[in-house]
C-alpha cells in the first residue's frame, strides 16, 4: 500500500495558514504541539455518508435552540496550536484540520491548511465544481493571498437551505466545531470544491440488488445473479434517476428505496422495470431521522435506527405511501444500547454485522426481526467472527450484506468482493473457502 510523503511547509506557509478559520490572530503555533498530529496513513476514499459521519463526530450537542440538527460528537475546541484524536485520526483543531479529517487525508494531521485546500495547489486531492454541484460533504474554501490570513476559512457543505447554505465548520468565532447557516452572499464569496477521492455511495438492497449513486446524483441499479454462490455473473445494469446525491443516507430493501435529508425527512421510493418509478415515490414517511448516526436496512422494509448516543431502534415501513402504506406496530421500539462504537453496520432480516474501526466483524442475531416484539438477542450474539475489514491488508471500505450469510466488501480500488458467513444463524466465526479477500465479482463500484 503506497504510503503518503509527509507534505513539507515552511514556517512563514505554516504561520499564515493556521492563523485563518475566522479566529482571532494568533501566533505562529508551537512545533512540539505540531508534532502531536499523528500521520493518519494514506489518503481515504469515503462516500458522502461516511464524511457526514466522519464530521459530525467533531459536532457536540450544545446549541439545542440554534442548530438546525441535533448530533451528539464530541466538543472539540477550537484551536490551532493542537490536535484532536478520535477512531478517525488525528488532526489539527481549526477549519482545515476538520476538513481533512472529515474527507479522510492522510498523512500528518497538522499538514492540511486553506492554501494547500485549493485543487491548484493540494497535489490533486481537490477540484474546483460549481455552485449548483455543491452537494453533502463537497466543500466551501476561501483563501485570500494578503497579511491577513484570519481571511481564510473553510467550511463542510451540508445542503442548501431557504436562506442559503447549511455548513459544518471548526470556527473560533464560537471556539468550537458547529452547525450553521451561511447567507447566500457569503456563499458567493467562496470557492465551490470537492475531494477528488469521493467516492460513489453503494447501497445493498438484499439478494444482489446493488445501487449506486455517483458524484452527479445519478442512480444505477445493478442486479448480481451469482450472489449465492460468488460467481461474477449479472444482469445488464441500468440507470435510473436523478438528484441523489443530495440525501444523507440511503437505504436499500430489494427495488424499494428510503433517502434521509440532511433535515431528518425520510422519503420513500419504488422502481419497477417495466413501469418505472412509482407514483408514490418522494413521498415523505417520516421525520428526525437526522438523529440516527446509522439507518441501516435488513430488508422486507425493516430498519435499525443507531442514534448518537448508542441507541438502537427497531422499525418497518409496509406497503405504499398513500395506499395503505404505514411505520408496524412497535416501530420505534429500542432493542438495543451501545451500537455508535462501530465504524459500519450492515444487516440483514434479524442478523447484523457490525465493523469496528479495529477491521473486526461482528455477529448479532435479533430474535424477533418482523415484527419487533421483543428486545431478545440469539447466545452468542457480540461474538468476532472475522478481523481485517476496515482497510488492511485488503483495504476494504465498504461493507455490505446482501442475505442468507453472503456480504460483500468494496475496496478503495472499487473492486466488489464476495464473501460467505456460513453460520449466520448460531454466528459461529466458520465461512466458505474463498480467493485471497474474497472472490472478486465486479469492479468499478467506488
Amino acid at each position: 500500500m503506497r504510503r503518503l510523503t509527509t507534505i513539507i511547509v515552511t514556517a512563514a506557509v505554516v504561520a499564515a495558514g493556521l492563523t485563518g478559520c475566522g479566529a482571532t490572530a494568533a501566533a505562529a503555533p508551537d512545533a512540539g504541539v505540531q508534532a502531536a498530529c499523528q500521520d493518519n496513513g494514506n489518503d481515504l476514499v469515503p462516500s458522502r455518508s461516511e464524511v457526514l459521519r466522519r464530521a459530525r463526530s467533531w459536532l457536540a450537542h450544545v446549541d439545542p435552540g440554534a442548530d438546525p440538527i441535533n448530533y451528539h460528537g464530541e466538543y472539540v475546541p477550537y484551536s490551532q496550536n493542537s490536535c484532536h484524536s478520535n477512531s478517525y485520526g488525528s488532526y489539527r483543531q481549526d477549519c482545515s484540520g476538520f476538513l481533512a479529517m472529515a474527507w479522510g487525508m492522510g498523512g500528518q494531521g497538522n499538514a492540511w491548511y486553506t492554501g494547500n485546500l485549493r485543487p491548484a495547489h493540494s497535489s490533486g486531492r481537490t477540484v474546483s465544481i460549481t455552485q449548483s454541484q455543491l452537494a453533502p460533504g463537497d466543500a466551501l474554501l476561501l483563501h485570500i493571498e494578503d497579511s491577513n490570513p484570519n481571511n481564510d476559512h473553510a467550511a463542510l457543505f451540508v445542503a442548501w437551505v431557504s436562506t442559503g447554505a447549511l455548513v459544518y465548520e471548526q470556527t473560533g468565532a464560537v471556539d468550537r466545531t458547529r452547525t450553521a447557516v451561511w447567507s447566500q452572499a457569503k456563499v458567493n464569496s467562496y470557492t465551490p470544491i470537492r475531494y477528488a477521492k469521493l467516492a460513489n455511495d453503494v447501497v445493498s438492497g438484499q439478494a444482489g440488488r446493488l445501487n449506486i449513486v455517483a458524484d452527479d446524483g445519478a442512480l444505477s441499479w445493478y442486479q448480481h445473479t451469482g450472489w449465492s454462490s460468488g460467481t461474477p455473473s449479472w444482469e445488464s445494469a441500468f440507470t435510473a434517476g436523478a438528484g441523489f446525491q443530495n440525501f444523507d443516507k440511503l437505504v436499500a430493501a430489494d427495488r424499494t428505496l428510503f433517502g434521509v435529508r440532511p433535515n431528518g425527512d425520510m422519503q420513500w421510493y419504488r422502481y419497477d422495470t417495466d413501469q418505472g418509478f412509482a407514483a408514490a415515490s418522494g413521498a415523505l414517511v417520516g421525520t428526525g431521522w437526522n438523529s440516527f448516526k446509522f439507518v441501516i436496512s435488513a430488508g422486507a422494509g425493516v430498519i435499525y435506527g443507531v442514534s448518537w448516543t448508542g441507541t438502537l431502534y427497531w422499525y418497518r415501513y409496509r406497503g405504499t405511501p398513500g395506499a395503505g402504506g404505514s411505520w408496524a406496530p412497535n416501530s420505534g421500539k429500542v432493542i438495543g444500547a451501545g451500537w455508535h462504537t462501530f465504524r459500519s453496520i450492515t444487516a440483514s432480516n434479524g442478523v447484523l454485522y457490525p465493523v469496528g474501526h479495529d477491521g473486526s466483524l461482528r455477529w448479532y442475531r435479533y430474535l424477533t426481526p418482523d415484527d419487533g416484539a421483543g428486545v431478545g438477542w440469539a447466545g452468542g450474539s457480540g461474538a468476532a467472527i472475522g478481523s481485517g475489514w476496515v482497510e488492511g491488508t485488503c483495504n476494504y471500505q465498504t461493507v455490505l450484506a446482501a442475505g442468507n450469510g453472503r456480504i460483500y466488501a468494496a475496496d478503495q480500488a472499487g473492486i466488489l468482493r464476495w464473501w460467505h458467513h456460513t453460520d449466520p444463524t448460531n454466528g459461529s466465526a466458520s465461512w466458505a473457502p474463498v480467493a485471497p479477500c474474497g472472490n472478486t465479482v465486479g469492479s468499478g463500484w467506488l
